[in-house]
């Protein structure tokens, strides 16, 4: 058996321009929130081995808002819902229902630091039905209301989206 170790971040050093062109740096280890939103990116980043599963993971990350089944993910990898079900937990070490929920909360709190949207358009845009339900998502996840992430998070979102662009 392959012990599978999670690297954890502890602290990030953000180095970012602002609006008048000076280099700011930012410790985003007193954001709990934030150093949890780079980890998740980097577990979300990497594409399994399995081709089966990686098409179902391609399919969610395509469209994150998409009311996703485990009969429309067998679909789209071209499996049964049990065999990709073992497939999925056996290549990325959990469920594709937690797996979509994880790529949700991060989609939406890259929008959160990199946009000013409003909170019900972010939720509309990574799948929720209501600014509720995805504010009390959001905060199981992460610990913080959407709103509060958006303002300690401030400067971090480019190094968000870099982490995004590298995947």
């Amino acid at each position: 058996m392959i012990a599978m170790l999670r690297a954890r971040v502890r602290s990030v050093e953000v180095v970012f321009e602002d609006a008048k062109g000076r280099v700011r740096r930012a410790d985003v280890a007193r954001s709990r929130a934030v150093v949890a939103v780079i980890e998740a990116e980097l577990g979300l980043a990497r594409t399994p081995l399995d081709p089966f599963v990686a098409r179902a993971v391609e399919a969610m990350r395509r469209d994150p808002a998409k009311r996703w089944t485990l009969a429309s993910l067998a679909r789209a990898s071209g499996l049964s819902r049990a065999p990709l079900a073992r497939r999925f937990r056996r290549a990325l070490g959990t469920s594709p229902r937690r797996w979509l929920v994880d790529l949700r909360l991060l989609r939406a709190a890259e929008h959160l630091v990199t946009t000013d949207d409003g909170l019900a358009e972010v939720a509309a845009l990574v799948g929720y039905a209501s600014e509720f339900a995805f504010a009390k998502a959001f905060k199981r996840r992460y610990g913080l209301a959407p709103g509060l992430f958006r303002r300690r998070a401030h400067g971090a979102g480019a190094f968000v989206a870099s982490l995004r662009a590298a995947a």
